[in-house]
C-alpha cells in the first residue's frame, strides 16, 4: 500500500504533551516552515496588521541561505533570497505597499473578511510551505525528541535565523513495511528535490 504523509504538526504544540500523537515508528519525516499562529490576530485589524509585519519580516526563504566566513568564523556576508546581511548591515525582509495597507484598512469593519484572509494565509503556509530538513528515523517519536530538545542542534539553527519552534512543523511517512534502505535512498532524493539546506542530524 502506497505510504501518505501525515498532516503538519507544528514544533510548539508537539513539544509538551502532544508529543504522544507522533508514532515511534520507522518513518522519512520533513521540517518545513509554517506562519505563526496568532490567534488575537483575528480578533480585530490592528493586532493582524502586527500579525503581518511580523511574518513578512522573517520570510520563508530565510530559512535558505549562503554564507561567507573569515578564518576565525565570522559571517560577514549572508545572502538569502530577498536578505543581505554585511557585517552589522541587514537589508532585506519584505513590506505591503502603500495601496495595499489602504486595502487592508478598508478589512477593519469587516471581521470575517479579516480572519477568513488570516486563515486563507494559514491554510497555504501548511500545504506548501519550503522544507528545510529532511530525515529518516527507525523511531520517530524518539527522534522528534531529540529535534525539538532546546539544545538540539534544530534548534540551535533555528535561533540563529530568528526563528523557534512556532515558526516550523513536521510532516512524516509510517515507513513500517518499507526497508532501511527504502528510507535512505528516499530522504538523500527528496533532500536533494526540496534543496533542504539543514539536513543535519539533531543532538
Amino acid at each position: 500500500m502506497f505510504a501518505k504523509w501525515s498532516k503538519p504538526y507544528r514544533g510548539d504544540i508537539i513539544s509538551g504533551d502532544e508529543i504522544d500523537r507522533i508514532p515511534n515508528c520507522p518513518a522519512l519525516y520533513l521540517w518545513k516552515r509554517v506562519l505563526r499562529r496568532s490567534p488575537e490576530s483575528a480578533l480585530g485589524s490592528e493586532q493582524f496588521n502586527i500579525w503581518i509585519e511580523h511574518s513578512l519580516s522573517s520570510p520563508f526563504f530565510r530559512s535558505s541561505e549562503i554564507s561567507l566566513k573569515t578564518s576565525k568564523g565570522v559571517n560577514q556576508l549572508t545572502i538569502r533570497p530577498h536578505f543581505i546581511k554585511f557585517g552589522m548591515l541587514e537589508i532585506g525582509g519584505g513590506e505591503i505597499s502603500d495601496r495595499k495597507i489602504e486595502d487592508l484598512a478598508s478589512l477593519e469593519k469587516k471581521p470575517e473578511q479579516i480572519e477568513n484572509l488570516y486563515l486563507l494565509l494559514h491554510d497555504a503556509a501548511d500545504s506548501f510551505g519550503p522544507v528545510f530538513y529532511v530525515g529518516e528515523t527507525d523511531k520517530l517519536r524518539n527522534r522528534v525528541k531529540m529535534h525539538i530538545n532546546i539544545n538540539s542542534s534544530l534548534q540551535q539553527r533555528l535561533n540563529e535565523i530568528g526563528l523557534n519552534l512556532e515558526d516550523v512543523a513536521i510532516r512524516y511517512v509510517d515507513m513500517s513495511e518499507y526497508s532501511e534502505a527504502f528510507r535512505k535512498v528516499a530522504e538523500q532524493i527528496l533532500t536533494h528535490l526540496f534543496l533542504a539546506p539543514y539536513s543535519f542530524r539533531a543532538g
